[in-house]
């Protein structure tokens, strides 16, 4: 009974080691300046040997010392980025600096889902903190039951749909993050902060936003 209540109980957070939250602001933080670095010197028409160029630069930048990296006011800000986040644009930058093809997201039914399941979690944890919810769904992210629902919740379009885990890349992605959070508890022992930031939910609501005017879907950039 005990165990079972230890299980479902939300008052002994697993909090990562002060040296893990560290060395995430950098590698989070760097992956991200690096992808937003190859976005925008492809958008402003760089050659891609330029592009990558200013993509190092950024990832150099975020690991300099105290407040000369951009890291060090990113990390006051918003703390560290999320799990999700950082392996979202590490998949995109793989495939752009390799060219061995796009990850796929599944059938496009599964592709508007996984978006809009993105968009939904992060208005009702907005609504939550808000105190407009009728249960404390933020306080959920801390039972420890919670990582083995959303692993059978993100596995559930492979199990209905089959294929490879090529065609189900987001339940791989998801089911990744929740391994990571479980055995490190990154980025601040609290699952949704690994599955959501909210620069993450901005870029998924304006994905959406998009798709409903251009008729595609998707999570993956």
């Amino acid at each position: 009974m005990n165990a079972a209540a230890s299980l479902f109980s939300a008052d002994n957070p697993g909090l990562p080691a002060l040296g893990l939250v560290q060395l995430w602001l950098h590698v989070g933080w760097g992956t991200l300046l690096a992808w937003l670095g190859v976005r925008m010197g492809t958008r402003l028409g760089l050659q891609p040997r330029a592009a990558w160029v200013l993509a190092s630069a950024l990832m150099v930048w975020a690991w300099l010392p105290g407040p000369y990296a951009p890291v060090h006011w990113l990390g006051l800000a918003f703390q560290g980025p999320s799990v999700m986040a950082v392996l979202l644009c590490a998949v995109d930058l793989v495939w752009r600096r390799t060219g061995s093809g796009r990850f796929r997201e599944g059938p496009s039914f599964w592709s508007g889902a996984w978006l809009a399941a993105g968009v939904l979690l992060g208005w009702a944890l907005l609504l939550d903190t808000l105190a407009l919810l009728p249960v404390s769904l933020y306080a959920w992210g801390f039972n420890a039951a919670v990582p083995a629902l959303l692993v059978l919740l993100a596995l559930l379009p492979w199990v209905l749909q089959g294929g490879s885990a090529r065609q189900h890349s987001m339940s791989v992605l998801v089911v990744i993050v929740l391994g990571v959070y479980v055995a490190l508890h990154l980025p601040t022992g609290h699952v949704w902060d690994a599955l959501l930031d909210p620069w993450l939910w901005l870029y998924l609501n304006v994905r959406a936003v998009r798709a409903g005017f251009a008729g595609r879907r998707g999570v993956l950039p």
